[in-house]
């Protein structure tokens, strides 16, 4: 796998088309959120020029998942959209803060559900790991999110040092979430190879479609 990373003008147009209609495919037409597309693309009011965006590709260019990563000090996702899940504490306002949004690993070209699955479980796990290890070179000590429930706690297996405020209930609703990020570092270090790894990838494959 090959992630590419940069700002909407520094990504070949090609580029950002495939995200574009990735983001469309899985958000809008697997998972059925209710967003406003272009057409067969997925573009909101965030994809602005302080977005950053993360795009996994496999050898033969497909699109395998995607990030976006949004600076605190203009607006974003959980501030903006869903300050409700931050439960009375205050947006995070900071350079050192960075938003991750738009974070998929659905691998679209698989042939069946179970092959679907296993991909999608490696992707989830590599993309991760590998925007953890970008956001640290920006100089980000946190990021923030608007998740599931079941995501955070699969997360949290995976090594990823995350916490939410909100009260849990049904694995698909929604939390804000904060997330340290050399800790996880350290955490995904931890796990990766260790044996409660098939546990984990077992429960993740039975959540993937709630990410």
């Amino acid at each position: 796998m090959r992630i590419v990373w940069g700002k909407r003008e520094e990504l070949p147009k090609a580029s950002f088309d495939a995200l574009s209609y990735y983001r469309h495919r899985v958000f809008v037409k697997h998972l059925g959120w209710p967003l406003v597309t272009n057409g067969q693309d997925e573009i909101d009011q965030f994809d602005g020029p302080n977005a950053v965006y993360g795009i996994a590709f496999d050898e033969r260019e497909a699109v395998k998942g995607c990030v976006r990563l949004l600076p605190t000090t203009s607006p974003y996702l959980l501030a903006e959209v869903f300050p409700d899940l931050l439960r009375g504490e205050a947006a995070p306002c900071s350079e050192s803060v960075w938003e991750i949004s738009r974070f998929a690993c659905m691998d679209l070209e698989a042939q069946d559900g179970d092959q679907r699955r296993r991909s999608s479980l490696e992707n989830t796990r590599e993309i991760v790991d590998a925007t953890l290890r970008y956001v640290a070179t920006l100089g980000v000590e946190q990021l923030v999110s608007v998740s599931t429930v079941g995501l955070e706690r699969l997360l949290r297996k995976m090594g990823v040092e995350i916490r939410s405020n909100c009260p849990k209930s049904a694995p698909d609703a929604l939390l804000g979430c904060w997330i340290q990020v050399a800790r996880s570092r350290r955490g995904m270090a931890l796990t990766r190879g260790h044996k409660r790894s098939a546990l984990v990838g077992e429960a993740l494959a039975r959540a993937l479609d709630l990410t």
